[in-house]
């Protein structure tokens, strides 16, 4: 939005303004569904550029540090421990400071990205109530969208409990328990760093990250549409779980349910979760309304029931391309892959700009 935003809207304005998006709810949900895509892909994108800047600030300096530190470092055998060899106890506790340093580099792109969801979220929210009630809509404050605890614990904490501590245990027990067992250099680093065939110490810590990410990623924006939602006058929203083999009994079970804006199990329920909240208005629409494109220009009738991959499938291929990413867009219209597929690993990353550019109203 430019300019300065409208004041926050007294109670009665935001009846009327709910009324009025209630009777262009199926216009307003359609471009929800549209932004839902984009906004996983950009979470996509997130979790890579983190594993990245882990590989990066920890894993790199981590794998020099032992490999120079080791080769130094002669005794073997089960009398070696760190207790009776203080070059060894200094090994480690520089490898546990490198992870340390690592982290929270980590954890800062992360809370920026997260903070950076949350204003798109606001922001994507006043402009499609602004798009469906044409009038001038506040934007919500979502500095607190980012602060609130995510299954129990702050993000602070969840970098230490999921990455600083087994990423540390982890390195700790390896270095210990090679030169215990008299392997050589080389083998010790591959146990920490992985192979194609051996999982390491770091491509644990690397899923993770991934997940952290995507966690934190949920409750960011779960957090910040609650917050624009209570905005706009909606006084409810849906729980919609992603619906596939990897679905947790918790969202599926919550999938489809209708809570009042600002209690409910918001996502995420558990790590990983790629759960939303979706705004309800409180029943269906009937017959048909009008469909729109990428520009926000008509683009006919379509019955009022139609969904999102219904109406992607109306979509032009350029539009079908852009949402979806071209060799996935492809494949979707060639029947090899479905959207609640495409939802997860596979989703083809996007950066927060490119969401800004093609999320457009």
């Amino acid at each position: 939005m430019t300019g300065i935003p409208p004041p926050t809207l007294t109670s009665q304005a935001r009846n009327e303004l709910r009324a009025r998006l209630r009777s262009k709810a199926r216009e307003f949900l359609e471009r929800f569904y549209r932004h839902d895509v984009l906004v996983a892909r950009a979470v996509r994108g997130i979790q890579t550029e983190a594993v990245q800047v882990f590989r990066r600030d920890v894993g790199d300096p981590l794998i020099r540090e032992i490999a120079a530190s080791l080769a130094g470092f002669d005794p073997r055998g089960q009398a070696v421990t760190p207790q009776a060899y203080p070059e060894l106890a200094a090994m480690i506790r520089e490898a546990e400071a490198i992870v340390r340093r690592g982290v929270e580099q980590v954890q800062r792109i992360t809370e920026e990205r997260m903070r950076a969801v949350a204003e798109t979220e606001a922001e994507f929210v006043q402009r499609n109530a602004e798009k469906s009630a044409d009038e001038p809509v506040p934007e919500a404050n979502t500095a607190q969208a980012t602060r609130q605890p995510f299954l129990g614990d702050d993000t602070e904490r969840w970098f230490q409990k999921m990455l600083v501590e087994p990423t540390g245990d982890g390195v700790r027990q390896r270095i210990t328990q090679g030169i215990q067992q008299g392997l050589t250099v080389d083998q010790i680093v591959r146990s920490i760093r992985g192979t194609r065939t051996q999982t390491g110490v770091l491509d644990r810590s690397a899923e993770a990250v991934a997940t952290l990410v995507r966690t934190a990623a949920t409750s960011a924006s779960a957090n910040a549409r609650t917050e624009s939602f209570k905005e706009i006058g909606v006084t409810h929203w849906l729980f919609v779980a992603t619906l596939d083999s990897r679905t947790s009994l918790q969202c599926a079970a919550n999938d489809g349910k209708r809570f009042p804006v600002g209690e409910g199990p918001l996502p995420p329920l558990h790590p990983n979760c790629r759960s939303t909240a979706v705004p309800d208005f409180g029943g269906e629409p009937e017959g048909t309304r009008a469909s729109t494109n990428a520009q926000g220009r008509r683009s006919g009738q379509v019955p009022a029931s139609t969904n999102f991959e219904g109406w992607l499938g109306a979509r032009s291929i350029r539009e079908q391309d852009e949402v979806l990413g071209a060799a996935r867009a492809k494949a979707w219209r060639a029947g090899k892959l479905t959207l609640k597929q495409m939802l997860g690993r596979d989703m083809q990353p996007l950066t927060l700009e490119n969401l800004r550019e093609l999320d457009r109203i």
